[in-house]
């Protein structure tokens, strides 16, 4: 304070460089440098010394004086920071100190101004005081952060480039990528720490009083922290992965709300917004909060959500949560509409038209639905499943998705362009107007007509043009034609368009309905069996890599291959480098090959936002898409499947003319396929969501887990490990929520963590496992047992089954090796040196906890078929360790789980994986095999599990036959003597086996005595 009085400019070290930096405003050089230097508020800043003549400074420089005063602002706010005073008076507040020192933090932030490096140190060191000062100084420290913030980000742009670098055919690295300018690493290191801070620290919940006060601070700190930082969903999800549960619950939700179309959206568990978001839309146009995002596609043998049957052909998918539902299925409350008309010849005559559609939704609750308001209409983009006209000029409604526009209250559709750019005398004003067969009947004629207008060219190709095209090419234009064409059929089928030849009806099966579309249809279909069609290099390693064929409906049906060519789409490629170029004569010219080598580990790091023209090159380099209308046809499927979002959330992608193709483009979170850092995140942010008890926070991990990282060949073994890791784990603690649950929340008849409860709007379809509320308490431990079965169903089950249908060898060996690390985990000692008793007690006890471990996998119905296998595995784990010896030292689990049936999850029963003919199968399945299988008899006996004395009487003969040694028939003889104890009749038949022993080994036991060989056997 003195300093600033005398005007000494002590912390300045060079000004000159400093001002040039702010006034140039141009991109940082060198910006794939990795010089990454420390943060820590002890590093050495490079200002130089202050002027000699500054009276009180000693022989200090400004750098050591510098970090000296942040260090000790540091250490007060986390030591003294946490006081205040006892005896206060109006001179001296209760938080004297607390004040102190954040003007002392502002007035170094203001002398340092625009450095980020000190920027950095001080608003590391002073996001602890969340934790420290009372929380009555939350809302002066949220006005500090804030102004703060607002400079970081407003520099961070100008580190970046980014209004550069997206006007360029280059895309926005993100901060977090490898190579960049140090300046961006010091701009973007406070935003993640000082979220979780916030989260974990200020209380958001609202207040009866009304004072929200600081909520709002919050969201709008929060708010301006996603709107100026293009790649803030990485920072949140940092938060999500790496700190405290309550700072991930919130983030949680916050990515749910802000990003749910990247992050998709929960449909068993209970939503919550973003604590201090304004509720001021428009009632018509909020979403329903279980609202999901159908749009048409193909299925092969996916389960039916409703009626949980095989889907094979047309239905309807959401790409958000991964719902699929029959078409016959399809009677969402807010997706079907029945449409009652009268004929126009006939005014006394009526039918009834049912149109089924789902309303684009915006993706953020912090956006409203994009709605046009018109002559008392309320428009908004709908997906329809149906074909019908539109009301305004009465043509078709072609395409595959947001076709139109609905009034979400006369409930009509019509083109966005007869709406935005149409007269508006033309649009009959809202609940107005009467509907009659001119709104639904339309002659064939100008059906196909209208057809051919919308698809221009495509439609007309022949097979010499279509053969010339590449499998992507067909792919496209076969999946995209031919949801048109089930549109068209079901909307005919449900009335919502009647087809009229001369003024009479046409039939579905009429042979005149059929035209171009079905034409092309049918040669894309012929094309894609023939498998004669070129593959791109790229396709051809991902199909490659997953063993599969080349399947019709590929490129536009599988989300494995939705999700690889997203992939592409954001890499870093050369265009013009990687294109040779063509000689002007027409002769064929020699090109140097390619330097792949060297490419470095920045530029292949994926963008986080690029340009539709870059994505449109991208599919033209890499899948050979030559036409652009396949281009567009596949971009703008992936934009609505949630692969990619414009940056001005817009919900329609289109392409078609010059200008559109500016729009730039976000990635908002890594996909596994990634060549990035940030997927380690993603992988720490799935297992922290998993081990979470909030079962919203375990939904949003299961929604990255399946929409990110699903079973791929191009991932690496220790990636699946891992995240079967966190799935196996997540289904072996369930037991420990349970306890915790009944312990810490029904006992204190505490609100469920994330279970919906009776006041909750229910979600549709209705899961099978939901239970139906006798009240609105929500306390019922059940519900959390149900809601937890739900998601089992859901999302770990068909993630594990497309993981065990990749390879199911290797399946068996992650399942096993799991078990037995967990429960290596379970049984380890705290001390170095361990008894020889003891340790043999906890060889034990890790062999009983992993059998423990495979019996609730295989309750929870996720073992399939390798049961088998993996209690072979573990049989053949305890004869190797010799625990079948002594009955003192075999598993007990072995009992439980070894019973006569099993019962699985969904509670049906099935044979148990130890039988008598499993076992006798076993021991005759190779000449050497009847020792082991012995042994895994013994093993059996000793546990307690009742062997059928018709076992033991074949093993005997197959003992004889094989002619045994001493070793192996007294391993029988044990495990006949082990079974003595479980029963109380029958005990004569065991005699049989002893005597035919016996006889067979007389002579043998005979010499054994006289000779005393094997003694220690016998």
């Amino acid at each position: 304070m003195i300093s600033a009085a005398h005007k000494w400019r002590i912390f300045d070290e060079n000004l000159g460089s400093r001002d040039d930096h702010r006034s140039s405003g141009s991109r940082l050089p060198s910006p794939f440098r990795r010089s990454r230097t420390s943060i820590s508020p002890s590093g050495r800043s490079r200002s130089p010394s202050s002027r000699p003549g500054s009276p009180g400074l000693g022989n200090a420089k400004a750098p050591e004086l510098l970090s000296q005063c942040i260090s000790v602002l540091s250490s007060i706010v986390l030591e003294d920071g946490r006081f205040k005073l006892n005896r206060y008076t109006p001179s001296r507040p209760p938080n004297t100190l607390q004040a102190v020192t954040l003007d002392i933090a502002q007035y170094l932030l203001y002398v340092t101004r625009h450095e980020p490096k000190t920027m950095c140190q001080v608003g590391m060191a002073m996001i602890p005081a969340f934790s420290t000062f009372p929380s009555e100084m939350h809302p002066r420290l949220l006005v500090f952060f804030d102004s703060l913030i607002r400079v970081v980000l407003e520099d961070l742009s100008l580190a970046q480039g980014l209004a550069e670098v997206l006007g360029s055919t280059e895309g926005l690295l993100s901060t977090m990528a490898p190579g960049q300018e140090s300046t961006v690493y010091y701009l973007s290191a406070l935003v993640s720490p000082l979220l979780a801070a916030i989260f974990e620290c200020v209380d958001m919940e609202p207040r009866a009083d009304g004072r929200n006060d600081i909520v709002y601070r919050v969201y709008y700190l929060f708010r301006h922290i996603v709107d100026s930082k293009p790649d803030a969903y990485l920072d949140i999800l940092s938060v999500i992965a790496y700190h405290t549960p309550r700072a991930r619950r919130t983030a949680v939700h916050a990515m749910l709300s802000l990003w749910g179309r990247a992050m998709g959206h929960l449909t068993i568990s209970r939503p919550e917004p973003v604590p201090g978001a304004p509720d001021d839309a428009n009632a018509f146009l909020l979403d329903h909060p279980y609202a999901h995002h159908f749009a048409p596609w193909r299925f092969s043998g996916r389960e039916c959500h409703a009626c949980h049957q095989a889907i094979d052909g047309f239905g309807v998918f959401c790409a958000l949560c991964h719902c699929s539902v029959h078409f016959d299925c399809y009677d969402h409350p807010r997706g079907s509409h029945l449409c009652q008309y009268s004929l126009a010849g006939d005014a006394g005559r009526t039918k009834v038209a049912m149109y089924r559609f789902c309303d684009v939704l915006s993706g953020s609750n912090a956006v409203q639905p994009y709605a046009v308001q018109l002559r008392r209409h309320t428009f908004r983009y709908a997906n329809l499943f149906t074909l019908c006209l539109c009301f305004v000029c009465r043509r078709p409604l072609w395409g595959c998705v947001a076709q139109g526009l609905r009034c979400v209250s006369c409930a009509q559709f019509a083109h966005a362009d007869c709406i935005l750019n149409g007269s508006r005398e033309d649009i009959l004003q809202c609940r107005k107007f009467r509907v009659d067969s001119t709104f639904i009947h339309i002659d064939i004629a100008e059906l196909r007509a209208s057809c051919l207008d919308f698809y221009g060219g495509i439609l007309t190709m022949d097979d010499g043009a279509l053969n010339l095209c590449g499998y992507e090419e067909v792919s496209v234009f076969y999946g995209h034609l031919w949801s048109q064409l089930q549109i068209l059929d079901r909307g005919i089928g449900m009335g919502t368009i009647v087809v009229e030849s001369n003024g009479k009806t046409v039939d579905r099966a009429d042979p005149r309905l059929s035209f171009e579309l079905h034409t092309m249809v049918g040669l894309c279909q012929s094309l894609l069996e023939s498998g004669g069609l070129p593959v791109s290099e790229s396709l051809s390693d991902f199909f490659q890599e997953n063993h599969a064929s080349m399947p019709s409906p590929a490129l536009f049906f599988e989300w494995n291959s939705l999700i690889y060519v997203t992939t592409l789409l954001k890499s870093p490629i050369a265009l013009s480098r990687s294109q040779p170029g063509v000689a002007p004569s027409g002769f064929l010219n020699v090109s140097p090959a390619m330097d792949i080598d060297d490419a470095t580990q920045e530029e292949q790091h994926p963008y986080e936002a690029v340009r539709v023209a870059y994505m449109r090159d991208i599919l033209g380099y890499e899948l050979n898409t030559r036409y652009d209308t396949a281009a567009r046809w596949l971009l703008e499927h992936m934009h609505q499947l949630g692969l990619f979002d414009r940056v001005d959330k817009k919900p329609r992608l289109t392409i078609e003319r010059e200008e559109e193709k500016d729009v730039v483009c976000v990635f908002p979170l890594p996909l596994g396929l990634d060549i990035s850092t940030s997927v380690e995140t993603l992988v720490s942010a799935i297992e922290a969501c998993l081990t979470d008890i909030d079962l919203s926070v375990n939904e949003a991990g299961f929604l990255l887990l399946l929409r990110r990282f699903p079973p791929d060949g191009m991932l690496s073994n220790y990636a699946q490990k891992r995240l079967t890791r966190s799935l196996v784990m997540w289904i072996i603690a369930e037991d420990a929520m349970y306890a915790t649950i009944l312990r810490d929340f029904v006992a204190r008849r505490r609100a469920l963590p994330g279970v919906r409860s009776g006041q909750d709007q229910p979600p549709w379809p209705v899961s099978r496992d939901a239970r139906p509320y006798q009240n609105s308490s929500g306390n019922s431990a059940g519900d959390y047992v149900a809601c937890r079965t739900s998601l089992l169903r859901q999302y770990a089950k068909p993630w594990l089954s497309a993981l065990h249908d990749q390879d199911p060898a290797l399946y068996c060996a992650y399942i096993y090796d799991i078990c037995m690390d967990a429960a290596q985990e379970d049984s380890r000692s705290a001390d170095a040196v361990v008894a020889p008793d003891e340790a043999k007690r906890k060889l034990v006890e890790r062999h009983n906890t992993a059998l423990y471990h495979i019996d609730k996998l295989s309750q929870a119905s996720v073992l399939f078929d390798i049961a088998d296998h993996l209690f072979v595995d573990w049989l053949d784990a305890v004869v190797a360790q010799q625990l079948f010896r002594e009955a003192s030292d075999v598993p007990s689990t072995i009992s439980i789980s070894c019973s006569l049936e099993m019962r699985t999850a969904s509670g049906e029963v099935r044979s148990t994986i130890v039988s008598s003919c499993s076992i006798q199968s076993a021991a005759t399945a190779a000449p050497d095999s009847f020792p082991r299988v012995l042994r895994w008899l013994c093993t059996l006996a000793r546990s307690g599990v009742d062997v059928p004395i018709q076992t033991y009487i074949r093993f005997t003969e197959v003992a004889i036959a094989a002619d045994v040694s001493m070793e192996d028939a007294t391993v029988l003889v044990n495990a006949v003597y082990s079974s003595a104890w479980l029963r109380s009749t029958g005990r004569h038949e065991q005699q049989r086996v002893f005597g035919e022993l016996h006889s067979h080994l007389s002579d043998h036991i005979v010499d054994c005595l006289k000779l005393g060989k094997d003694m220690e056997v016998m």
